[in-house]
């Protein structure tokens, strides 16, 4: 996931430490244009890099929650770059990712409550954070670079992951279909006969008929297993 798509933006750069930047620093200032070029520095003390910021183009870089001496963060600004923070109560990280792994969104949950495991920390603050809703500028960058990241990583497993040779087909609903219902048994079966037939079942998540059009895909993937 490291190369450029041909078919979204060039990937971010992603700085997350002191040694990281000094190395492509020196790299940006020995060539002609001297630019921080899509980098993305995260978390990184730079307050004693006042001589190198001064020296960079950085009108195309993002700092997240980076520590400056007393004129830093102005000499970054000055320079066209931007200074964020994104805020420690964030449950989620700004940086490029993979996909979410099902372990990932629900560590702790042998030992804590739901509500304390990073799927419901981020469902409660997408829902506190609504489009409608107010959102500082902080959190709206924070979210959208979140979001853009989580989106590249998607496209990599359709086009070069898991589902390159197998066709993806979406099954869209809603989440007050009742498991039980007739149009459950018939959304499952659905699923079955995609799934049988070499597709893969894409959804929204969550319950209702988006779970049940999944059900018969993860039967039918234990039954493969034990075959």
């Amino acid at each position: 996931m490291s190369h450029i798509w041909p078919y979204l933006p060039a990937r971010a750069v992603n700085i997350t430490s002191l040694n990281e930047f000094d190395r492509l620093a020196a790299e940006a200032l020995a060539s002609r244009h001297t630019r921080g070029f899509s980098w993305r520095v995260h978390r990184v003390d730079l307050r004693e890099r006042d001589s190198v910021l001064r020296s960079l183009d950085l009108s195309e870089a993002i700092f997240i929650d980076c520590q400056y001496s007393v004129q830093g963060r102005e000499l970054v600004q000055a320079t066209g770059g931007l200074c964020m923070s994104s805020g420690k109560e964030l449950p989620f990280e700004t940086t490029a990712r993979d996909l979410y792994t099902p372990d990932e969104l629900y560590a702790g949950i042998k030992t804590s409550n739901y509500e304390q495991v990073p799927d419901a920390k981020i469902y409660a603050y997408s829902q506190q954070h609504t489009a409608t809703a107010a959102l500082n500028s902080d959190d709206a960058m924070a979210r959208t670079m979140h979001d853009h990241h989580v989106g590249q990583a998607l496209v990599a497993e359709v086009y070069e992951g898991v589902f390159k040779e197998t066709p993806l087909i979406g099954v869209m609903g809603g989440h007050a279909m009742l498991r039980g219902s007739d149009q459950y048994a018939h959304t499952v079966q659905l699923g079955q006969m995609i799934t049988q037939n070499g597709y893969a079942v894409a959804t929204g998540g969550g319950a209702g008929s988006h779970g049940s059009s999944q059900c018969w895909s993860v039967v039918g993937r234990l039954q493969a297993t034990r075959d």
